[in-house]
């Protein structure tokens, strides 16, 4: 599960219109700066959701595709990032697990939306895991990070009409 936040085609065009005299890539660090400041709320909101998961303190050993990993307590927590869409036509961040970081989140879907009955080879049951929201209890920062957002870029605006 991810959190997008973006702006509209609409509010682009107002936004662009004030920053004028800003080239095209100013313009969109500008407002990617913008976007992930809102975003921190949403990280915040979700990280806090995310202390509840590990209450054991226990370092787990898993097996991926040969290789043991080691996940310390708190590794979902600390993955919960903010990702900026680079090759994205307009100014995107995405607030979601990062799985290119020392605190590889990799395994947080599973614990997010859950699985379905899991069966080993002989055919036992190993259960099913119930699915616990993280970052959609993040979400509902949402209007307040947009609130944030039009705040920087009226900031931005003030401090160059000076």
């Amino acid at each position: 599960m991810q959190v997008k936040i973006s702006i509209s085609q609409e509010d682009r065009k107002r936004i662009t219109k004030s920053f004028i005299d800003l080239s095209d890539l100013k313009k969109r660090n500008l407002l990617n700066k913008f976007l992930g400041k809102s975003a921190a709320v949403i990280v915040k909101e979700a990280r806090r959701a995310a202390e509840t998961l590990n209450q054991r303190k226990k370092t787990f050993i898993i097996r991926r595709k040969g290789i043991l990993y080691t996940i310390k307590p708190r590794t979902v927590k600390k993955s919960i990032g903010v990702m900026t869409m680079r090759k994205s036509s307009v100014p995107v961040v995405v607030v979601g697990y990062r799985a290119k970081s020392p605190y590889d989140g990799w395994f947080a879907q599973y614990l997010e939306n859950g699985t379905n009955e899991r069966k080993t080879k002989t055919g036992i049951s190993r259960g099913a895991i119930e699915g616990r929201p993280i970052i959609s209890k993040g979400e509902a920062k949402l209007p307040q990070a947009k609130e944030i957002f039009l705040q920087q870029i009226e900031k931005e605006l003030l401090m160059r009409w000076k």
